[in-house]
């Protein structure tokens, strides 16, 4: 049995995250947590999974200084945690991509079936209050 906290001050980038979705939330691994995307900057994103499902959606809006992107993961056996911290780094929105002014709002971030339509490029913005859904 293993246990791993991926943290960090970045946001998920939203296609990497759906590429590695099965990485980080898929099989006998047990997550929880919270992350951000910078498609949607003022709304803090809920992570929960286990047993090979995965549940997302939209909790709140971020509180100032607040925002991370940070999941607890545990697994036994076979899953490695290696695996587990290589796909979060690679999911993670580069500080390159984030030198970016924002994230235009026209870009679809795929996400809107699980967390409603995306907010205004505006940070901050409020934006819809999605309930939660399943992606794996």
């Amino acid at each position: 049995m293993w246990t791993v906290l991926l943290d960090s001050p970045l946001p998920m980038h939203p296609r990497r995250l759906l590429e590695r979705v099965e990485e980080l939330g898929g099989g006998s691994l047990r997550t929880r947590g919270s992350f951000w995307l910078p498609t949607r900057p003022g709304t803090a994103c809920a992570w929960d999974g286990g047993g090979g499902q995965l549940s997302i959606g939209a909790l709140r809006a971020w509180q100032a200084g607040e925002r991370r992107s940070r999941i607890l993961v545990t697994g036994r056996g076979e899953a490695s945690s290696e695996r587990v911290r290589r796909a979060f780094a690679e999911a993670l929105a580069t500080p390159e991509e984030m030198e970016r002014s924002a994230w235009p709002a026209a870009d679809d971030d795929g996400l809107s079936p699980w967390l409603g339509a995306q907010e205004p490029e505006v940070e901050g913005a409020g934006g819809d209050a999605p309930g939660r859904g399943w992606i794996a």
